[in-house]
């Protein structure tokens, strides 16, 4: 009996411990940590989608590009993948928006709106 009550205590365990807290980060969020006086830069974000980011290029462009290029429809795109959750930070914030970036480096970041879905943990 006490090996089954042992078995089961340690199967919860590991269910519990292998949950995700991420959570939707909404405008209800945003207020909760203003609420709080947390720094929103302080949370760790995650996007909740594989992000794919398309530009068009010229030909010329093509030799430099670091992405993938794709060739579509008779023109040329570069497109950059940010897989389903990757690890973002906060680099600006506003009243109805803010700014995450995936990666370091200047101009890297996305504007992204509270009805967008991004996780937070």
């Amino acid at each position: 009996m006490k090996n089954r009550v042992l078995a089961t205590c340690v199967i919860v365990l590991i269910l519990l411990s292998s949950c995700s807290n991420l959570m939707l980060f909404t405008k209800e969020t945003r207020d909760n940590l203003n609420k709080n006086h947390q720094e929103v830069n302080k949370v760790q974000f995650y996007n909740s989608d594989k992000i794919v980011l398309k530009r068009n290029l010229t030909k010329d462009e093509t030799q430099v590009a670091k992405g993938v290029i794709v060739f579509e429809n008779g023109q040329y795109f570069e497109e950059i993948i940010i897989p389903k959750r990757t690890k973002g930070v906060v680099t600006k914030k506003g009243s109805e928006y803010l700014r995450v970036a995936f990666e370091e480096g200047d101009k890297r970041d996305l504007r992204s709106t509270c009805g967008n879905k991004i996780l937070v943990q």
